[in-house]
């Protein structure tokens, strides 16, 4: 990572219904673990996490969102794609309005098929200023991502873990883990 996005703003997109709250773990850890894992990677400046889902799931879910005081878009359960819209849409908001450098992390389902993110992608990606990472449920081939200085295994982020590796494993395990009874070495 370039040294000039160490100290800059990073803002996380977060959609719940393609990346939900892994089993084992409620909305106040992911959210620690998440802070955590960017930390590590050298993001300490993390301005806030957007949460976009259905607000009534997202307030009932255990250890639900609303306590953890997270800002969060309402998007009806049955409106299909309407999470990513949302996304692209505050994400190029954020892109376009800062001079200064950004960190924005894409929490989504995998986006590189989709048009409606590809084109925007490009664009914002031509701005020297923004820095762009991404989780995701399933991570595919990492040629797929080079543009991107970071991508992540959602359930993996979820944990506090890092970045994956060309192997597609991460290239590092959280020191500590919130809301994790053990931690799991290979």
């Amino acid at each position: 990572m370039a040294s000039s996005y160490f100290h800059a703003p990073t803002i996380v997109f977060w959609d719940t219904v393609a990346c939900p709250i892994p089993e084992g773990l409620d909305a106040e850890t992911v959210v620690k673990n998440i802070s955590t894992a960017l930390y590590e990677e050298g993001y300490i400046n993390l301005q806030k996490i957007k949460a976009y889902g259905d607000v009534f799931e997202m307030v009932e879910e255990s250890g639900g969102f609303a306590t953890v005081g997270l800002p969060m878009c309402h998007v009806p359960k049955e409106s299909e794609g309407a999470c990513l819209t949302n996304i692209l849409i505050d994400s190029l908001y954020e892109g376009i309005r800062r001079d200064l450098n950004l960190n924005l992390m894409l929490i989504v389902d995998d986006i590189s098929e989709l048009r409606q993110f590809k084109y925007p992608f490009v664009f914002l990606h031509k701005a020297d200023n923004l820095n762009f990472l991404l989780a995701q449920p399933e991570v595919s081939s990492m040629s797929v991502y080079k543009p991107l200085e970071s991508v992540w295994d959602w359930s993996s982020l979820a944990r506090g873990e890092g970045p994956v590796e060309d192997d597609g494993k991460p290239h590092r395990t959280c020191q500590f883990l919130y809301g994790s009874e053990s931690s799991d070495s290979d």
